[in-house]
């Protein structure tokens, strides 16, 4: 799609599939003189999907969305959200709690500046192939409740940091081989990082990856069509 209409006052949400960048950065950075709020400023909820070529998100794109709780960001072959291009774009997201990143080859390590977003309660990590490391700074997230890490083939170890976050109360990891060797009961070496953790699923079956991925599918198309109905009635 290389145009699309604005939509200044969208309060529940808001879903680009494979947009071009001139029409996300119109969108998001769109400007009406005839409201006291900035647009999209009201907006809970958007999901990011597959622009073509793009290696990182423009820059003020989070400017507006100081109400956004829930962000998805699906199928960038390009983007890396590790880089210092994006720079400080997250600390504008101060109401933020849901997060998932699906699907991000280029993306080696999160975004430095997610570590200001201190709402966040459950952050979700899928088909991220290159994903190193978890940051250091992962024990500033103080409300994070939920970490899932899905098919990061990757990602060996965890931070002993991961030990601060007092407020996670699920770990779930599959599709790690390493990552999952040192988390083993008993005998693996990052065990002592989690132990404060009340339920945690570490799974090894790669069939399981097929199964939970579909059901994330799923819940994404669910969402949509659930938040679009409550749309429809808001406008008849």
């Amino acid at each position: 799609m290389t145009s699309m209409p604005l939509f200044p006052y969208l309060e529940i949400m808001l879903y680009l599939n494979n947009v071009s960048l001139k029409p996300f950065q119109e969108t998001l950075l769109s400007f009406s003189s005839s409201s006291s709020s900035p647009p999209l400023s009201k907006l809970k909820s958007m999901h990011i999907i597959g622009m073509e070529d793009v290696v990182s998100l423009p820059d003020g794109w989070t400017s507006n969305l100081i109400s956004l709780e829930n962000l998805c960001i699906f199928h960038y072959k390009e983007l890396n959200l590790g880089s210092d291009v994006d720079r400080m774009e997250w600390r504008h997201l101060n109401c933020l709690s849901h997060l998932e990143f699906h699907s991000l080859p280029k993306l080696n390590s999160l975004p430095e500046a997610l570590q200001h977003v201190t709402t966040l309660k459950m952050l979700q990590i899928t088909l991220c192939e290159n994903l190193k490391t978890l940051p250091q700074w992962i024990w500033k997230l103080i409300s994070l409740e939920r970490l899932t890490i899905y098919d990061c083939p990757t990602l060996k170890s965890l931070p002993n940091e991961m030990q601060d976050l007092t407020s996670l109360q699920r770990l779930e990891i599959a599709g790690c081989p390493e990552l999952r060797r040192r988390c083993e009961k008993q005998i693996g070496q990052d065990l002592h990082k989690i132990t404060h953790i009340t339920s945690g699923s570490i799974w090894s079956a790669i069939g399981i990856i097929s199964l939970m991925l579909t059901l994330l599918q799923r819940r994404l198309w669910q969402k949509v069509l659930e938040e679009y109905l409550v749309n429809l009635r808001l406008v008849f």
